[in-house]
């Protein structure tokens, strides 16, 4: 199991929102997996309001390959989401 999670073509993801104690909490976490090896790829930002929560983001969590969904009028149903523009699903492919 190990050798699968450390694997090259194994990605993480962390989920986050842009608020004090989930980015607080998802710092631990990326701490702790790094202790442990695992390689986190990317940070989805859930609820993203304002560039003002991407920068506070971006402060505590340095490096981070921050993935930024918007908030939504209704809750998004699929798994079709952009990244600044661009579809993600074929970003995520090619990382």
């Amino acid at each position: 199991l190990r050798e699968i999670f450390l694997g090259e073509e194994t990605r993480f993801g962390v989920v986050l929102t842009p608020q004090k104690l989930p980015v607080e909490i998802a710092k631990r976490t990326l701490e702790e997996l790094e202790s442990l090896g695992v390689k986190v790829n990317y940070l989805f930002v859930n609820k993203v309001k304002s560039e003002k929560e991407v920068k506070e983001v971006e402060e505590n969590i340095p490096n981070g390959k921050l993935i930024l969904i918007k908030e939504q009028e209704k809750e998004p149903i699929g798994i079709m989401i952009t990244i600044r523009g661009k579809d993600a699903t074929t970003l995520l492919k090619n990382c």
